[in-house]
């Protein structure tokens, strides 16, 4: 049976002090990123593993953050994934790992709780914006336990945030079907209502209205269930109906984009219609061997909103003082520029 890796063994093959192999582990000091990675990487080759019993003892931490999302994640949910993705990109070299903690529903208590008890401490805290994060928000102030939000705050929080400027992404889409001559824009969103996303879209595409001098047409915003079958068919007939001149799809589900999308590749009247889709960066193999003229992409930035919200947390977690909200700009780009 071989001999147990310890710290001094890290230590003397890294060429550092055991105490600096301690502090990359513990956070407690800061350590230069260049010794970080090379104190990382002997731990990763020579297989040591930390007791995180004893740790947590030791340190008063769990080294684990929680991360708040909807209650019914889907396979499809790549955004999702990609923001994981980049949350751990950053965490992983603070000996940090990831605690994913499902949203309640709040209409089945009276009294709200999140799912935070002894059994999973968490140091610290991502919420995803969801219409009942508000709750988590106050929850977790209560609690003390530090957090950053993924999308914008209620009114009257100041909390430590980041976003897309999707307000901006939506704007800079109708311009630019306004400069092709196109008046009017369908703006398709699925059936969740009341998101800062979806309220972020809305002022977009009427500040993008009101500097035209455009009438605002609410028939022309058009909501489709959650259901590839029905959501096309019912899109088809309104977009018939309000007399779409062009099309942006904001906030629907990966089924119905497809499905969308398959239609639109297949008809040519759909095709006579510029199109403009959000994320779909993240969805490629989704449209390969689409006609390229008609089609364009707002990008996510979803792995960049994971980095940039972990880069945060852990900022405050070892006691930084940092500025709070941060707004990301979204790349529109045509379907041959995508990378």
């Amino acid at each position: 049976m071989s001999a147990r890796v310890t710290i001094s063994d890290i230590a003397k093959a890294a060429g550092v002090a055991p105490s600096t192999v301690s502090y990359t582990l513990s956070g407690k000091r800061q350590i230069s990123p260049e010794t970080r990675s090379l104190v990382l990487n002997k731990i990763g080759e020579m297989g040591y593993k930390t007791d995180a019993v004893a740790r947590s003892f030791s340190t008063r931490k769990t080294y684990t953050i929680g991360l708040y999302v909807k209650k019914d994640i889907s396979s499809h949910d790549i955004f999702l994934f990609e923001i994981i993705r980049g949350i751990n990109s950053i965490i992983n070299s603070y000996g940090y790992k990831i605690l994913i903690l499902n949203e309640i529903d709040v209409r089945a208590t009276d009294t709200f709780r999140i799912p935070y008890n002894r059994t999973f401490p968490i140091d610290g805290a991502i919420v995803t914006s969801t219409q009942t994060s508000v709750f988590y928000l106050d929850e977790l102030d209560k609690e003390k336990i530090p957090y950053v939000l993924l999308g914008k705050p209620p009114k009257g929080k100041d909390v430590y945030y980041i976003d897309n400027n999707n307000s901006d992404s939506v704007y800079r889409a109708v311009d630019y079907f306004f400069k092709l001559g196109k008046k009017r824009v369908a703006q398709v969103m699925g059936p969740s209502t009341g998101t800062t996303f979806q309220m972020d879209c809305i002022c977009g595409y009427k500040q993008a209205h009101e500097e035209y001098a455009i009438p605002y047409d609410v028939k022309l915003m058009i909501t489709v269930p959650d259901h590839p079958t029905k959501g096309i068919s019912i899109l088809n007939e309104r977009l018939k109906e309000v007399k779409a001149d062009s099309v942006l799809l904001t906030d629907i589900s990966v089924p119905i984009m497809r499905s969308y999308l398959f239609a639109w590749q297949k008809s040519y009247s759909m095709r006579r219609l510029p199109l403009i889709c959000f994320s779909m960066d993240l969805y490629k193999r989704l449209y390969e061997g689409m006609v390229a003229d008609q089609l364009m992409c707002i990008h996510s930035n979803a792995f960049e909103l994971g980095v940039k919200s972990a880069q945060v947390l852990m900022s405050i977690l070892v006691g930084k003082t940092i500025k709070t909200g941060h707004v990301l700009k979204q790349p529109m780009t045509s379907y041959e520029e995508i990378p």
